[in-house]
């Protein structure tokens, strides 16, 4: 391995920062005290001091009172490793290495004196090479053992670590443990974990070495934590994890109070040797932390961890214990949720960062035995909240209760925000009796394309049409997926709205409509020999399929009229009437509860889902794929999206340049590339599309699981129509009423 070690400049950056936690396994619950975090200093002030045009935190790990790092320094011919080490008077780069274009770090520990040990991949033309090298800090000396005689043919070593002796512990993809003294001298393997997955290691205050491994048993995946017993050459069970804490990262250093920590979804917990139960210190959702923004963390004392924040100018961060100070006491808002996922702890660990006069305080249902209910009731008693995440499937029923405020006089009032900044018919779908009662960011467009050949007047679209096509093609497939079930299920999305009254407390499955839907579901259902989804359009070619269900995006306009020959149209469900699609909403929906005495201040944080800031993912649709947020209801910002798609070349906003969007779609019978921007004919149907766009759909999940589990009698020939019918209503009303 070709390297050139030279001592380098210190670099003095004055640092504080802090620490996390959250747990696994069965848990204590105590008192959690706050953490806030510190700034050390961010990568991009590392890369200015050093002259570095292109780097990135490779991997890092702590010792004692002090964190290291490896950072990669990318030039046009040279690539460098830089390590750094992070203490209290500052952050001092000691060394760097040069190294290849490919070569990588798989992991990174330091021993009890201070030397850096790698374990490195190192790739050639025809081979990859793996070692352990340790390398002296203070000398710039590397010494290098090649670890290729002892990986299986199909098997590579994923981890390292050190325990109190210096002794290093590698861990093999396969299960496998090998143990070399702190010599680099292999010792011995532990074997009784292979076939098993080792997710995380760690070190214990005792210095010990731990690890959690998964196996399955059945479809159940089974974590557990073993301790390493050197002398005995084996592995002892701590703990077995609950099922929930699968994550990332999941192990962290012990400390003087605790001899390790177990990182969860929800929370950082402190667990003792010899105890079958981990204490929880930290709920992440009471921070202002993003748990996917935070890298491995190492626990430098009891008050005080090490981490990398993971954000958009990323930072080497301490997480502290304690409240972090304020210049004024700023108001608590009280916003629940039914979960505090991620994308939640973010949007408010944003606006918590930024705003100096209130601050959002997550309130979680998660751990009630059912959080709905939980919710609901809190709601309806008055309970101290402002603002709440409302759940998508039950937003009908909560707003019925009268339990949120209408947000147009916000938005009207707003010196920043105008109604005819928005999609009017969009923002319409989701109005009750013309109030708004939750925000409306972006829609997914779900509708239906059919050959406009089989129809026999263009611009005519009802139910009567569609009973027609259906008796022309009388051995087509409806759906790709023809059953009776899913057909029913596909229609009830699509006007479960107009069925049922929540305000009213009332259902209409006694209707003509309803009766007919249940009818051609039973009709058209195929139970075998239906349509696959990946011969979905030579299906739709040759009337063997009639309809495809789709999430519109422009992409699929230009996939259908290009499968097609132009001879396609879009239409929403034929029980509601229109040429444009249904909507629904996968992003986040805030409702201002109606009795907060913080109405005002809870708009603060509601507003910024109508922001451009907010709506506008032009620029990421490469990586994210439209498909999956939509359309965005603010006109500027849907502008900007059907830019990407109609640009003819790169162009600038604000200083970025973007290019236009290609997109390649494909399967086993159909191959399409998107090789060309959008037609001025594609971009003037897809607009229409949305203008069409009138009709919001959804249903109740009890309600939907009343419907079709009554219906199965009907599609069995167990029971008529008139009778599965009258079941229904009298069901679904009684669980109105309830």
């Amino acid at each position: 391995m070709k390297r050139k070690m030279r001592c380098c400049k210190y670099i003095a950056v004055v640092f504080m920062i802090g620490l996390m936690l959250a747990g696994c396994g069965k848990k204590e619950i105590s008192e959690t005290e706050p953490f806030h975090i510190e700034e050390i200093c961010s990568v991009s002030q590392l890369q200015e001091e050093n002259g570095i045009n292109q780097g990135a935190v490779l991997t890092w790990a702590g010792r004692n009172d002090n964190a290291c790092i490896v950072l990669a320094s990318y030039e046009e011919e040279d690539t460098e490793w830089l390590f750094y080490q992070v203490q209290e008077e500052g952050v001092s780069q000691t060394f760097s290495m040069e190294v290849s274009e490919d070569d990588e770090i798989k992991a990174f520990d330091i021993d009890s004196k201070g030397n850096y040990y790698l374990l490195e991949n190192e790739y050639g033309e025809a081979e990859r090479i793996t070692s352990l090298v340790r390398i002296d800090s203070a000398k710039g000396e590397t010494k290098e053992v090649s670890l290729d005689d002892r990986i299986g043919e199909y098997d590579t070593v994923q981890n390292l670590q050190l325990d109190q002796e210096d002794n290093i512990y590698l861990f093999f993809e396969s299960g496998k443990i090998s143990v070399f003294s702190a010599d680099m001298e292999w010792q011995y393997d532990i074997t009784e974990h292979e076939e098993e997955y080792i997710l995380d290691v760690a070190r214990c205050t005792d210095g010990a070495v731990i690890f959690v491994s998964a196996r399955y048993k059945g479809d159940k995946e089974v974590l557990k934590i073993y301790q390493i017993d050197r002398d005995a050459k084996n592995s002892v069970e701590i703990m077995q994890l609950e099922e929930e804490q699968y994550v990332s990262d999941i192990l962290i250093n012990g400390t003087k109070q605790y001899d390790y920590y177990v990182r969860g979804q929800r929370e950082i917990s402190g667990g003792q040797i010899g105890k079958k139960h981990v204490t929880s210190i930290l709920y992440w959702e009471k921070t202002d932390f993003v748990p996917d923004e935070i890298g491995k963390i190492y626990a430098v004392s009891d008050e005080k961890w090490f981490a990398l924040e993971q954000t958009d100018t990323p930072s080497l961060v301490y997480m502290v214990k304690g409240q972090e100070k304020e210049e004024k006491e700023r108001q608590v808002l009280r916003l629940a949720c039914l979960d505090a996922d991620s994308d939640l702890q973010k949007e408010v660990a944003d606006f918590n960062k930024k705003n100096k006069d209130y601050e959002i305080e997550i309130v979680s249902y998660s751990d009630r035995e059912n959080p709905g209910q939980g919710l609901m009731v809190d709601l309806a008693i008055g309970s101290d909240i402002d603002i709440v995440l409302i759940p998508g499937e039950a937003a009908d029923q909560l707003i019925a209760k009268n339990l949120f405020a209408d947000l147009y006089p916000f938005l009207d009032a707003d010196p920043g925000l105008k109604r005819e900044d928005f999609i009017e018919n969009l923002l319409q779908a989701y109005e009750q009796n013309g109030k708004l009662y939750q925000t409306v960011s972006w829609l997914h467009l779900q509708c239906l394309v059919t050959k406009k050949s089989n129809l026999g007047k263009e611009n005519e679209w009802n139910l009567d049409v569609f009973e027609t096509l259906l008796e022309t093609y009388p051995k087509a497939a409806v759906y790709t997926d023809a059953s009776s079930t899913s057909i029913l299920k596909q229609f009830l999305r699509t006007i479960a709205v107009d069925l049922v009254d929540w305000e009213q407390k009332s259902c209409s499955f006694d209707s003509d409509v309803f009766g007919r839907m249940m009818e051609l579901a039973n009709r058209y259902g195929i139970e075998d020999e239906s349509v696959e989804a990946e011969d979905e359009i030579q299906a739709l070619r040759d009337n063997r399929l009639l309809f495809s269900q789709t999430i519109l995006t422009p992409t699929e306009v230009v996939l259908y009229d290009d499968a097609l020959s132009g001879d396609y149209i879009v239409v929403a469900s034929p029980f509601q009437e229109g040429m444009g699609a249904n909507v629904y909403s996968s992003a986040p929906q805030f409702g201002i509860v109606a009795g907060s005495r913080n109405q005002d201040a809870a708009w603060q944080f509601v507003r910024r889902f109508f922001t451009k800031q907010y709506q506008d993912f032009s620029k990421d649709i490469l990586l994210m794929g439209t498909s999956y947020v939509g359309v965005p209801v603010r006109k500027d910002c849907f502008d900007a999206l059907l830019k990407r798609y109609t640009a003819t070349e790169a162009y600038e906003v604000d200083g970025e340049w973007f290019d236009p969007y290609i997109a390649a779609i494909g399967n086993d019978s159909y191959d399409f590339e998107m090789k060309q921007p959008l037609t001025a004919e594609q971009e003037t149907i897809f607009r229409e599309i949305v203008a069409n766009a009138e009709k919001r759909e959804g249903i109740d999940s009890q309600i939907e699981e009343i419907v079709l589990e009554e219906a199965q009698s009907y599609f069995s020939g167990e029971k008529g129509l008139e009778g599965v019918i009258e079941i229904i209503q009298k069901r679904v009303t009684t669980y109105l009423n309830e």
